[in-house]
C-alpha cells in the first residue's frame, strides 16, 4: 500500500512539473512568436510604411482622410491603429489614414484693405502661399492694395487650388517724393493755386468754360487728376474753371 501511494505521488508531481513547464515555458514560447510590436509609420509615405508593415508580419488597411492635412505632403500618412508599439498578432490589420493624393480647391480669400500681418495669416489659414510682396506708393502704409495671382489680379471667391502662390501689393506710405492730388473742385482759382504751392504741385493747363454757375468768381469746377491720386511733387494740375464771356 505505501509503495502505490509513493507512485502516485511521484506521478503526481510528474505531472505537476509537465504542467508548470507547458504554461512557463512550451506555450509563452509559442505566444511569443505569434505577437509582434506595431511599428510607427506615422509621418511618412504610404508607400513606405506599407513595405515596413510587411516585414512585420501585418497588413495596412488604409482609409483617406476627408480633409487635406497643409502641412503633410500628399500620401503621407497622419494616424494609425493600433497605436505605435503596441503589441497585436501576427497579420493583424493596422487601420492607416492618409493624407489626400491631390491638393484640394478652396475660396481666395479677401486680403484688400488687410494689414500685410493679417494677410499672411489670412492666407495661412486657408493653405495658400505668400509670393513676391511689391511696394508702391500709397498712403496706406503696410496695407494690401491689390492680390494678384500668376501676375493677374484674383478676386475674393475665386476657387484657386491649396498651396497656390499669392503675391501682394502694399503700400509703402508717401515718401518726400509723393503727394496725394486734394480735391480743389468747387473752391475759386486763387485759392486753388494757393493749396496745390502748399502741396509743392503746380497749376497747370487752365480751360475756361461756361457754365450754369451764376458766379463773379472763377470756380473750378473739373480738375485732373483727380483727388487722392498719388503724383511726384511739382507735378501739374489741371482744372476746368467757370468763365462766360
Amino acid at each position: 500500500m505505501k509503495k502505490i501511494i509513493i507512485h502516485i505521488f511521484y506521478a503526481f508531481a510528474t505531472l505537476l512539473l509537465l504542467i508548470s513547464f507547458f504554461f512557463y515555458f512550451i506555450l509563452p514560447s509559442t505566444i511569443n512568436k505569434k505577437i509582434v510590436k506595431v511599428p510607427d509609420i506615422e509621418n511618412i509615405p504610404i508607400h513606405q510604411a506599407k513595405k515596413i508593415l510587411i516585414e512585420h508580419n501585418l497588413k495596412a488597411e488604409i482609409k483617406t482622410e476627408n480633409f487635406y492635412a497643409k502641412y503633410f505632403p500628399p500620401n503621407t500618412v497622419l494616424k494609425q491603429y493600433p497605436h505605435p508599439y503596441a503589441e497585436v498578432k501576427k497579420y493583424r490589420k493596422i487601420y492607416v489614414t492618409i493624407n489626400p493624393s491631390t491638393l484640394p480647391h478652396i475660396q481666395m480669400p479677401d486680403l484688400q484693405d488687410l494689414s500685410l500681418k493679417n494677410a499672411k495669416i489670412a492666407l495661412n489659414h486657408v493653405g495658400l502661399l505668400l509670393g513676391n510682396i511689391v511696394y508702391v506708393p500709397d498712403i496706406a502704409q503696410n496695407v494690401v492694395i491689390k492680390q494678384m495671382y500668376q501676375n493677374k489680379k484674383i478676386q475674393p471667391n475665386t476657387p484657386i487650388k491649396m498651396g497656390e502662390k499669392i503675391d501682394l501689393i502694399v503700400g509703402k506710405g508717401l515718401s518726400k517724393k509723393y503727394v496725394l492730388v486734394p480735391n480743389i473742385i468747387g473752391i475759386p482759382l486763387e485759392k486753388a493755386k494757393t493749396i496745390l504751392n502748399s502741396l509743392y504741385l503746380i497749376l497747370g493747363k487752365i480751360t475756361y468754360e461756361c457754365t450754369e454757375e451764376d458766379s463773379l468768381e472763377q470756380i473750378v469746377h473739373n480738375q485732373d487728376p483727380q483727388k487722392d491720386t498719388i503724383v511726384t511733387i511739382n507735378s501739374s494740375i489741371d482744372v476746368w474753371v467757370n468763365e462766360c464771356t
